[in-house]
């Protein structure tokens, strides 16, 4: 999994929270001693939760800045998201598992086990009743697992290279999942069969992520980011704008903005359907 620049956390800032853009940071949380390699806020936005290769998951205060809890796991921690409505975070985990915690107590609540690599994307459905997840090597499968009991429901089998990313349409009829394999691929979440298959990018899928309108966006190692119609599996567009990896996606919950963030330390910000470059920040 290729590590994120430090801009994914100011992308995050950025598209979740309201109110104006500022290009300077307004505080350093410390305390990861590694990579850091996703971030989520809370419902409320008081809540920050970051991943990390140093093998844990921190959930931060966002006003004080200071690290609530610390989730220590046995191997690098890759993605950790909230659930729907924050109770609860799920980490993917390079030991293969996943794991729920209780927000509230920073304790684990349940261990996924199940897939057979490294465990690399997670994603809660939007009602929050279902989890899914996409493994790597010696796995290659996108599994979704039934949040109150940890069973599994479905394993999806067609992806050839690792699972980077997943992610849940506002509806939650489709699940998205991106992947090494140069493919995005759709599945019904609820009947286990899957949909269309994605082409276009020409190296690595590293994240997806669905636009309220419905719309899939993805990112790569081709430096694009590209846009697709779902229902008909149409590709709708390619944006050029970085001159690296694209790792990182979010959407703004209060503006019309997809954001990216690439290892050519910058984060892009695109005015959606115009796809137009709203704001280029860059890092150093």
């Amino acid at each position: 999994m290729p590590r994120s620049s430090h801009l994914l956390a100011l992308c995050g800032f950025l598209t979740l929270t309201a109110g104006a853009i500022a290009v300077e940071p307004t505080q350093a949380l410390k305390g990861h001693t590694d990579n850091i390699y996703s971030l989520a806020l809370g419902k409320k936005d008081t809540l920050l939760l970051s991943a990390s290769e140093d093998g844990t998951a921190r959930i931060w205060d966002v006003a004080s800045g200071k690290a609530i809890h610390t989730l220590k796991h046995d191997g690098a921690v890759y993605q950790a998201v909230f659930s729907p409505e924050g109770k609860e975070v799920a980490t993917a985990c390079g030991d293969k598992a996943i794991y729920l915690w209780d927000c509230q107590t920073g304790k684990a609540v349940r261990k996924l086990s199940g897939h057979l690599g490294t465990v690399y994307a997670v994603a809660y459905s939007p009602d929050g009743r279902w989890l899914a997840s996409g493994s790597g090597e010696d796995d290659y499968t996108v599994r979704i697992w039934e949040v109150a009991t940890g069973k599994e429901r479905h394993v999806f089998k067609g992806h050839t290279r690792p699972v980077y990313g997943v992610a849940w349409s506002p509806d939650g009829k489709i699940l998205a999942s991106s992947a090494g394999d140069r493919t995005v691929r759709l599945w019904d979440p609820t009947t286990g069969k899957p949909g269309a298959v994605l082409r276009g990018h020409t190296s690595n899928v590293y994240r997806c992520v669905f636009l309220p309108s419905g719309l899939l966006a993805s990112a790569g190692q081709d430096r694009t980011v590209r846009l697709w119609q779902v229902r008909e599996g149409k590709a709708l567009g390619v944006l050029k704008g970085h001159t690296d990896s694209v790792y990182g996606l979010a959407i703004a919950h209060d503006r019309p903005w997809l954001a990216s963030a690439s290892d050519d330390q910058t984060v892009v910000l695109w005015t959606m359907p115009t796809t137009a470059i709203q704001h280029t920040i860059e890092g150093g």
